[in-house]
């Protein structure tokens, strides 16, 4: 990001009812406003699914970041989501710093992130973070578990299915666990 123009441009686009944030540029705390106001636009008319396209931002810090929050909740709140793609391996690092990378999804893709709208974030959440679904293929365990759970612990890697989500466990056939209750 150094050396790059201190500017930010912010683009918007609809996908099937989820607006598209575009950011190019850099994105720190003397560019998070005009990032909040167009959020809180979008809030206002009903927006509430959320994808920010980060490709094209050189330069993202804590501060940039912050103008998210809170409009990650509000999504949330209304049944939506907001998700974000494209991000570099920088901006992920600032993510992973803040805490955040367990409470917001994040893709490679814009066809990806989209593609996880289509589910409710509940489905994807357990006891308010991102969570991983674990069971084995076959018939020696009817349940599937979060990734920490004893009986998850117990099997061996090579046997283990990771599910996306909830909703895909239990389309798969499984059965919530009794124990960790995912």
């Amino acid at each position: 990001g150094r050396g790059q123009k201190k500017i930010l441009k912010i683009d918007l686009k609809d996908a099937d009812g989820v607006a598209v944030i575009v950011l190019e540029g850099r994105l720190d705390e003397t560019k998070a406003e005009p990032v909040t106001k167009v959020f809180e636009r979008l809030m206002n008319r009903g927006f509430a699914r959320i994808a920010v396209d980060c490709a094209r931002l050189v330069y993202l810090d804590s501060h940039g970041i912050s103008s998210f929050v809170s409009y990650i909740d509000e999504a949330r709140a209304r049944g939506g989501d907001m998700k974000f793609f494209g991000m570099s391996a920088e901006s992920r690092f600032v993510m992973e710093r803040l805490g955040l990378s367990n409470f917001v999804q994040t893709f490679a893709k814009e066809d990806e992130c989209l593609k996880a709208f289509e589910l409710p974030i509940d489905e994807y959440m357990s006891r308010g973070a991102l969570a991983e679904y674990v069971s084995t293929d076959g018939r020696s365990d009817r349940f599937y578990h979060l990734s920490y759970c004893t009986a998850a612990q117990k099997i061996h890697e090579e046997d283990r299915i990771y599910y996306e989500s909830k909703w895909h466990a239990r389309n798969s056939g499984k059965l919530p666990c009794k124990r960790c209750k995912p």
